[in-house]
């Protein structure tokens, strides 16, 4: 934004562009000629946090979806009254000094730590940055100095829940080889169905699911979304035996550029591999859907130096709602 009219712009810049949670940086904010009737100035250590909202509609209308087609896009509905917005999330604060009401062009050099419960960067959910807030008579000042916090690999973390999201035909058991997961690492387990009773031939496959769930503090969250990877199949026509299990390994790649796991003030970004199984013909038996929540992180062994650029060049994967 430009600073005072012909003046020049205020900027801020970041070092190191790329940290940990719990790292110190250094916001070096410049200030090219002299404002004057300012009331405060201040650079905030903080992050932009995307999330869904209901902005019109009913209350319950995350929970039920009973209105028809013929009302989508109307205020009141069930339809057409979800937004996507990004949220600015202050973490810390510095004062950049004034002199009575002027702010003097001059060069800040401000230092911060990024908190250790930081969440991770990425477009689908946290964009961190320092930002510099000018309140003056007249027209504000901002400017933005964007960093990159990367996610590590967590302590000891348990295995993650399974749900079963879809039919109840057999038991099944997603058996990760490990919890965590860094970006780029191909994922291996073992998929456990065991049936009680003679089932058709099924048609197994897996896929990586991102769900960014929505829970603002002050507006009625929007439905979940879910965003699918591509699916690896398992076997097409697998005979069950009764009361036995049946064990498949798996390999699913993590995109190298997938967000880490994350929870922000208003949204939060889970993973999971999910397990689908078709049966063969008209046999009533309905399709299922069971999956495991992992950790996904990007930080690299030894920390952010030489770490991937982690902007991605395509929209990421396929989203319905959760």
């Amino acid at each position: 934004m430009r600073l005072f009219g012909r003046g020049g712009s205020a900027a801020v810049s970041v070092e190191p562009q790329q940290l940990l949670p719990g790292g110190e940086l250094i916001a070096t904010v410049t200030i090219p000629a002299a404002l004057d009737n300012v009331a405060a100035a201040t650079a905030e250590l903080g992050y932009e946090n995307t999330y869904a909202y209901r902005w019109a509609g009913r209350g319950d209308a995350a929970a039920v979806a009973g209105d028809s087609l013929a009302t989508i896009g109307e205020v009141g509905t069930d339809h057409g009254s979800e937004r996507v917005i990004s949220e600015w999330v202050p973490v810390l604060t510095s004062d950049v000094p004034l002199a009575g009401d002027t702010l003097e062009a001059a060069t800040h050099r401000l230092p911060f730590r990024v908190p250790s419960w930081a969440p991770g960067s990425s477009e689908q959910l946290v964009g961190w940055a320092v930002r510099l807030t000018v309140a003056r008579k007249g027209r504000d000042v901002s400017a933005d100095g964007a960093l990159t916090v990367l996610a590590p690999l967590p302590a000891d973390p348990p295995p993650g829940e399974q749900e079963r999201v879809h039919g109840r035909s057999t038991d099944i058991d997603i058996r990760l080889d490990r919890p965590c997961w860094r970006a780029g690492e191909t994922i291996t387990g073992t998929v456990a169905i065991t049936a009680p009773e003679a089932l058709p031939e099924a048609d197994v496959a897996v896929m990586l699911q991102l769900d960014r769930v929505s829970h603002p503090l002050e507006r009625t969250p929007a439905r979940g979304e879910t965003f699918d990877r591509d699916r690896v199949q398992l076997d097409k026509r697998l005979a069950l035996p009764v009361s036995t299990a049946a064990q498949l390994r798996f390999e699913i790649e993590l995109p190298a550029d997938a967000p880490p796991t994350a929870e922000g003030v208003h949204s939060s970004l889970r993973w999971y591999v999910l397990v689908r199984i078709l049966y063969k013909g008209f046999s009533g038996h309905m399709p299922e859907h069971v999956r495991r929540g992992l950790v996904v992180y990007n930080a690299p062994a030894g920390g952010p130096s030489g770490a991937p650029d982690l902007r991605p060049s395509s929209p990421w994967g396929s989203s319905t709602s959760a």
